[in-house]
Formats: structure tokens, C-alpha cells, sequence
């Protein structure tokens, strides 16, 4: 089915995907998404499709603090990429953008006050990383003057959530802090066979 490709299937994901959680932020941006984004007729196929533990959401919205099952938001994200993203994972690489500029607004306003670079932002992210999701963690390595590296460690993603929405994420948060060309590219990825997940950020 095209929704295990989005999602993946390997092993090392199918081991963590039920024991992680994500924060209700993360969860509530998708259900911000939908009222934005949503025609009628798309809202009321995704509420169709919801399954019932995660449909109630739609309604009963998650409490930003609160940790939820990454389960859930999985749910939504599969509802979104088809009903309001045309079936293309890759448009959630600006839905991850979207979610950065909301969050570093509000969430995470001390990072931008005190990271007067892209490499100080990027020393950020494991807290960063760790604000949404449980458990895990993502660390930075500085690799040369304009570029670093990312790399998940305990932890998986869902593969549209690595491939493409974390990247716009990171991409919006290097753009925050005057880098406006920054690019953060998934190289390698344990959903194509690799050993993890790590990200190239250059500036």
C-alpha cells in the first residue's frame, strides 16, 4: 500500500513506532493545518478515515504539554499527505517549515534570541528535538565552516517525517538566523536500508 511507503516498514521502525510519543504541540499543528487547509469535502473523507482513538482529536484538540502516541499524529499526517497534499509526501517538507515558524515564535523564542548563527542553532536541537518527541535524541556535529551534520540516535521517524518534514523544519529554524539559502538534506535514512538517519545542513 502507497501508506506503508510513506510511513516505512523496516524493522528498526516497526520495533520503536509503538512506544513513541510526541508532544501536543506537534500534534495540535496538524490539526491547525486542517482548519486551515481542509475543503469540506476533503476534512470529512480524513475524518472517515481516522481511526476512532485518533479521530476524536479533530474535536477534542491535544493539549500542547501533553505527550500523545506518535501513532495518532501518524494517523493524521497519512489523512493530510492524502486528502490535502494531492498524495505527495514531499509537500510535507513545507509543513515543517509552517511548523517552525510557529513554533520559534513562541516555543522556542530563547534558541533564536541566543543562536547569532546557524551552527549556534544547530547545537540547540537535541533539546529541540527532544521538546517533540520521546524518546531519542538528536545531536549536531560541526563538519566545516558552512555545513554540520545531524544524526538520530535511539530513536525513527515515520519516512515522510525524515525524508521531507523534519528537513523544512531545520530549514526554516537556519533561515532564522540570517542564513536565507540554507538547505538541511536526509542523506542517509534507516527507511532506504541505512544504518540511521542523518541530515547535511549547509549555509
Amino acid at each position: 500500500m502507497q501508506e506503508v511507503q510513506w510511513v516505512g516498514n523496516v524493522s528498526s521502525w516497526q520495533a520503536f513506532y509503538p512506544k513513541a510519543r510526541v508532544k501536543g504541540s506537534l500534534f495540535g499543528a496538524r490539526i491547525r493545518y486542517i482548519q486551515e487547509f481542509a475543503a469540506p469535502s476533503a476534512l470529512a473523507a480524513l475524518r472517515a478515515d481516522l481511526p476512532e482513538d485518533s479521530r476524536v482529536h479533530l474535536d477534542d484538540k491535544p493539549l500542547p504539554f501533553k505527550w500523545y502516541p506518535l501513532t495518532r499524529m501518524v494517523d493524521f499526517d497519512v489523512g493530510i499527505i492524502r486528502h490535502l497534499m494531492g498524495g505527495d509526501p514531499s509537500r510535507m517538507r513545507g509543513f515543517g517549515s509552517q511548523i517552525a515558524q510557529y513554533d520559534l515564535n513562541r516555543v522556542f523564542r530563547l534558541v533564536l534570541r541566543v543562536a547569532v548563527s546557524p551552527a549556534l542553532a544547530l547545537r540547540s536541537i537535541s533539546s529541540i528535538y527532544q521538546a517533540y518527541f520521546d524518546p531519542g535524541d538528536l545531536r549536531f556535529t560541526d563538519v566545516g565552516p558552512r555545513e554540520g551534520q545531524l544524526r538520530l540516535h535511539e530513536s525513527a521517524m515515520p519516512a515522510y517525517l525524515c525524508e521531507h518534514g523534519y528537513s523544512g523544519f531545520v530549514d526554516e529554524l537556519l533561515r532564522r538566523t540570517g542564513a536565507p539559502h540554507a538547505r538541511c538534506e536526509h542523506t542517509t535514512c534507516a527507511h532506504r536500508g541505512d544504518a540511521g538517519c542523518v541530515w547535511k545542513c549547509t549555509w
